[in-house]
């Protein structure tokens, strides 16, 4: 067989390849790599299940472990191979296995063991067709009778190992068979036949001996040139198998390496293509995000500007320069005009930008609160308390955040106030971030809501929570809003404190 149809040989043909390195080896008394190859043997018949030839091959284990000195482990493998032949009804191969266990427990000075494995050997008598291995059985047995001085049930299977070894010339067996029977006649004082069958185990040991002499020195020198040479020929043999299951070992190896390349790079390139469908889908659901917090922002902030420049504002400030105007107050209308010209420009400016400078934008509220107090005919005053460390133009927040502050506390404190109110904006540094404080002198949020239209609902109050969530959904900016109502000893409302939170950038 070529070494590449070798590599791609069904187990059967491996199995049957070990199978032979095995018994070479074991001719050669090699048992070590005998051992090897059996135990390669056993995987190939195992992987495909075929059960007789397992039973084989763990007989064959038993008998490379004895000659290994592993008694153990010889008797589990004999005990594995009689399992197997319960299983297949191998009863002949099972009267081997038994015969072959016993001598093992004999071996180990187990005569109990010894003498139930014979037993059950004996009890498949007829399945037996080998006359040596039935006149074995029946000479091991009476030895063993004959050690625990039973010397009946000795003597009746000494003479049924000599009836079969008499009928096949079984000379090795006879005259050790005599020798036991003289020793059994002999503790049961029948002398006479012990002296019968000592002569004869003596006369045939003798001959034995005598021919095997005359017969050795002839054989010695063709059966060492023989042997030399058939252990040659099984050298070259095994040799040239190991080379054959190297090569059949290197492809399976490359194959199975081969394979799991393939298979690596096969995860890789999925995991790749996964992660990339992933990061495309992450991409533009991020994408889809930002654009959704967009059109939110863009949403709130157009609200929020019409909010801020809305008809009723508009016609409040036209109707207060027309006032002017008609009271011939050309200054003040002047001013008024040229204020409300400056906050729409800016608060247009500011909605189209994300981020203002601190500077802008609490000139936008001062103007805001400039043209309300000329409105209100200096109902209320301002204070602006802004801390001398913070650069003005160099800290940018979003816009118009305090805005809506400043309208509540106007529209719902001061302006309600009986009498001028004053409105307070506080602005100072806390951690990294600005703090804003806007605290009005008004009549209170809840008197203010009393006087309230019915069903009226703070539009800028509104706008403004939804904005704080969009800013922080998009840029990840939080800011604390607390609000508190202020009293005085009595529990009496006194006005409003609003504390912004803001983090802010800086350029």
């Amino acid at each position: 067989m070529k070494y590449r149809e070798l590599a791609k040989a069904p187990p059967e043909s491996m199995a049957k390849l070990t199978t032979n390195m095995a018994g070479l080896y074991a001719y050669l008394k090699d048992y070590e790599n005998s051992q090897k190859y059996y135990l390669q043997t056993l995987l190939l018949y195992e992987k495909i299940n075929d059960r007789a030839m397992m039973e084989i091959i763990y007989g064959n284990l038993g008998v490379v472990e004895k000659n290994l000195g592993n008694n153990d482990k010889a008797i589990q493998y004999y005990t594995l191979a009689l399992k197997l032949d319960e299983e297949l009804g191998n009863e002949e191969q099972k009267v081997n296995n038994l015969c072959n266990l016993a001598k093992l427990y004999l071996d180990e000075g187990d005569l109990d063991r010894a003498t139930l494995s014979y037993h059950q050997a004996l009890a498949l008598e007829k399945m037996i067709s080998s006359k040596f291995t039935l006149a074995e059985l029946h000479l091991n047995m009476g030895l063993i009778y004959l050690k625990s001085n039973q010397n009946q049930l000795a003597g009746k299977h000494l003479l049924k190992s000599l009836e079969v070894a008499e009928t096949e010339g079984m000379n090795t067996l006879i005259y050790k068979i005599e020798e036991a029977l003289s020793q059994v006649y002999n503790n049961t004082g029948n002398y006479k036949q012990a002296y019968f069958y000592h002569v004869k185990y003596h006369n045939l040991y003798d001959s034995i001996n005598n021919e095997n002499s005359r017969n050795r020195l002839s054989e010695l020198q063709t059966r060492f040139e023989t042997e030399k040479k058939e252990k040659e020929i099984l050298s070259l043999t095994a040799e040239k198998t190991e080379q054959k299951l190297a090569i059949i070992e290197q492809k399976s190896n490359l194959t199975r390496q081969r394979m799991i390349i393939f298979t690596i790079l096969l995860v890789l390139f999925l995991s790749a293509g996964l992660a990339y469908f992933l990061f495309i889908r992450y991409r533009l659901k991020q994408k889809n995000k930002h654009i959704e917090l967009e059109n939110q922002n863009l949403q709130i902030e157009s609200r929020l500007l019409r909010s801020q420049i809305n008809p009723h504002f508009i016609f409040n400030a036209l109707n207060s320069i027309q006032h002017f105007v008609l009271n011939n107050e050309k200054t003040q209308a002047s001013t008024y005009l040229i204020k409300f010209a400056n906050l729409m420009r800016n608060v247009l400016s500011m909605s189209r930008k994300e981020m203002v400078s601190l500077e802008d934008d609490l000139e936008t509220l001062k103007i805001n609160l400039e043209l309300e107090k000329l409105r209100l005919k200096d109902k209320f005053d301002f204070v602006f308390s802004i801390d001398q460390s913070i650069e003005l133009d160099a800290i940018y927040i979003p816009p118009m955040l305090m805005q809506p502050h400043i309208e509540n506390a106007i529209k719902h404190g001061v302006e309600k106030k009986e009498g001028a109110g004053t409105i307070r904006i506080e602005i100072s540094l806390l951690d990294h971030h600005l703090k804003c404080v806007i605290q009005d002198d008004g009549i209170g949020r809840e008197k203010s809501a009393e006087k309230q239209k019915k069903g009226h609902v703070s539009v800028a109050g509104k706008l403004t929570e939804e904005r704080f969530e969009i800013l922080k959904k998009k840029r990840g900016t939080h800011i604390s809003q607390v609000i508190i109502d202020l009293k005085d000893s009595n529990g009496n409302f006194i006005g409003t404190r609003v504390e912004l939170i803001i983090p802010f950038e800086k350029d």
